[in-house]
């Protein structure tokens, strides 16, 4: 477990919450209200699926099946019309995180094992599984974890997070 945890205010936009993924060099992070507690998740991928979203609504297309087809629309659309395309992206930018963030969050607690935070990461298919105590955020345990404790691991013993 990472006791430092990188985290996002609810009342945050996309923009600084995609300057704080750039900065850390990680894909997502926790969204914590002003207590401290664990409200969502915000990840590289509900910034894209926003992003999809709004070249979705602006060119006027019905769907759009991927990020390379969004920005393929979108090239066009700031060669046809620089104004909207700008709209896209301030609109992205100024989107506050509590619109896009996954709600629902599955959490550890301190004392699980390593076994059991792997399992919630398999089972519900995320890459890193907040931990919290007394509904307050004390760390985070991503893929990276789990890859350096099984490099070391006695598997007799199940240690914890």
């Amino acid at each position: 477990m990472s006791g430092y945890v990188v985290t996002a205010g609810e009342s945050e936009t996309i923009g600084e919450v995609a300057a704080k993924l750039s900065k850390h060099r990680i894909s997502g992070l926790p969204v914590v209200n002003l207590q401290e507690e664990l409200v969502g998740m915000i990840s590289e991928s509900d910034i894209i699926r926003r992003f999809t979203n709004l070249v979705t609504e602006s060119s006027g297309r019905r769907f759009l099946t991927s990020l390379a087809e969004s920005l393929d629309v979108l090239t066009v659309l700031c060669k046809t019309d620089h104004e909207e395309g700008e709209k896209v992206f301030t609109s992205l930018r100024e989107t506050p995180v509590s619109e896009v963030m996954t709600k629902g969050v599955i959490a550890a607690e301190p004392d699980d094992t390593i076994q059991r935070v792997a399992e919630l990461m398999t089972t519900n298919n995320v890459n890193r599984v907040p931990v919290v105590e007394h509904g307050k955020l004390v760390g985070i345990v991503g893929r990276a974890d789990i890859v350096k404790r099984v490099r070391s691991m006695d598997m007799t013993v199940a240690p914890k997070v």
